[in-house]
């Protein structure tokens, strides 16, 4: 019997893929005509042809590549929200997603002060330990976060076949954004003192901005340029 791990619609995936077929639904069809395929070769055995003849035979009742990318690429249900709107998927998403995830830590944070001062009775000071894990969210959120998000847009434009133009626009202005945040601030020194949380962004007067600005803009840019050309050689795009 015919293994279906050894037939290979490579060709058909990657024309499914660059019609903007979402992937959840191009290995859905690819694993349908697999099985399809080894059920036309196993009858054609058992009507007495040779392995090579079954084969053929069985690629011939399938029907033609063309036709079944076609069929497929019919279906407009069956495109990816990706393909639809690269524009917003990949130039705008990456920002979002950062500016939501600075929002939120700011947000997590001033409720747990808030909850915390709201149980003990006065304003809470952490231990060390858990400032300094405060501050290392924040540093991930500010210099790592961005770093993996381009990460996973790049890996998603190449898995898709995605053309690069929008992908490598909204990683390029994630990268330029997100060097000008930076949150940090001051701990109070008693429950009596006053503390300070702190929303930077370098992006505004006075100018020029600052070397690390422009050298962070840079490495994330570089990084992010370093990641789309490794994985776009590893999968063979």
């Amino acid at each position: 019997m015919l293994d279906a791990s050894l037939i290979s619609f490579s060709a058909m995936t990657d024309r499914l893929l660059r019609g903007g077929v979402a992937p959840r639904h191009v290995r859905r069809t690819i694993a349908e005509l697999q099985d399809h395929f080894v059920d036309l070769h196993t009858e054609a055995m058992g009507r007495g042809l040779s392995a090579v003849e079954a084969e053929a035979d069985a690629r011939s009742r399938l029907g033609k590549e063309d036709d079944l990318v076609q069929e497929v690429l019919n279906k407009p249900e069956l495109r990816s929200w990706a393909s639809r709107w690269p524009w917003l998927i990949y130039g705008f998403g990456p920002m979002l997603v950062m500016s939501v995830a600075v929002v939120s830590s700011l947000l997590f944070f001033a409720g747990g002060m808030t909850a915390a001062k709201i149980v003990t009775g006065a304003r809470y000071i952490p231990p060390v330990w858990t400032q300094d894990l405060i501050g290392g969210v924040f540093f991930s959120v500010v210099h790592l976060l961005p770093l993996l998000i381009a990460a996973m847009v790049c890996r998603e434009a190449v898995l898709r076949r995605t053309a690069l133009v929008w992908p490598f626009t909204g990683v390029a202005f994630l990268c330029i954004i997100a060097a000008a945040f930076d949150i940090g601030g001051t701990w109070p020194a008693t429950p009596e003192a006053e503390g300070v949380l702190e929303l930077g962004f370098a992006y505004a007067a006075p100018v020029p901005l600052p070397v690390e600005n422009y050298l962070r803009a840079g490495l994330n840019l570089s990084f992010a340029t370093a990641f789309l050309f490794w994985y776009r050689s590893r999968q063979g795009a």
